[in-house]
């Protein structure tokens, strides 16, 4: 190895060495309440820009000079610990919804994004539908902020979502690799928002359309389900928001639950 190449390979060392130091000092132990993370993946972001120079260093070093083992070893550990990473930023976006979506006061009245708290409850509920459904956003980017309880009002698109994943799952076969599609749209519709979340599920059987928001009423084995969802999103949205939850459905294509909400808040 010709001096210039050991003198890089001894700076690379020594950079990707101190930035480890900095990572894992700064790292809280697994012990400590999960919302940390959300604190240590910022400490961690500001690490990755470095990373993200050591990654181009090594990789243009070993495209020029690919028969060193030297810089074998420092590319594999090097993407290894950009994998690591990755994976601790997608983590944080978790835990940031997580704690955008939990609220100290669930009737605390505030004027809030609703497009950010359907975004932060996609994240909350991704792995109800990960496997069954690919996930569609319409987000109307001029939706003006809405008077709401949202800590309620995150439990409603929760309840909604989860239940969209759940119709796919059935209609497919548990266990199917054929997916479905959930879309969720939002709009301003005179002085309202509305929010649709539709899915590709069987539909609504007619018999019982008429009690989906029946307290206790289910149609999942026991065990499955307690049948409140839709009824707490119906009371929330009637009662504490003066709004409307209503559904369309077709047999074979499936459901769209419609959300109304007033952007003047009127509590009856």
């Amino acid at each position: 190895m010709t001096p210039s190449l050991c003198y890089l390979s001894m700076l690379y060392v020594s950079l990707i060495t101190y930035v480890k130091i900095q990572v894992s000092g700064q790292i809280c132990p697994k012990s400590i309440p999960f919302a940390l993370l959300s604190i240590n993946s910022g400490l961690i972001s500001e690490k990755y820009l470095l990373f993200d120079l050591l990654l181009r260093f090594i990789f243009y070093i070993y495209s020029k000079f690919p028969g060193l083992p030297v810089f074998y070893a420092l590319s594999e550990n090097c993407w290894s610990i950009s994998q690591t990473l990755d994976g601790v930023n997608r983590v944080s976006v978790i835990v940031k919804a997580m704690k955008a979506l939990s609220h100290p006061d669930q009737w605390q009245m505030e004027n809030a994004d609703l497009n950010r708290a359907i975004q932060d409850t996609l994240v909350i509920s991704r792995n109800e539908y990960k496997y069954v459904a690919e996930v569609e956003t319409d987000l109307d980017p001029g939706l003006p902020f809405v008077p709401c309880y949202l800590s309620a009002l995150n439990q409603v698109f929760l309840n909604v979502i989860v239940n969209a994943a759940h119709a796919i799952r059935d209609a497919n076969g548990n266990g199917s690799e054929k997916r479905g599609r959930i879309t969720v749209k939002t709009r301003r519709e005179g002085n309202e928002a509305v929010i649709r979340i539709s899915d590709t599920g069987a539909g609504i059987p007619e018999k019982i359309r008429h009690r989906i928001f029946e307290p206790f009423f289910t149609t999942k084995g026991v065990g499955k389900g307690t049948g409140q969802g839709l009824s707490i999103a119906h009371s929330v949205v009637t009662q504490k928001h003066g709004g409307t939850i209503t559904f369309e459905t077709e047999a074979g294509k499936g459901t769209t639950f419609i959300v109304r909400l007033p952007l003047g808040h009127r509590e009856s």
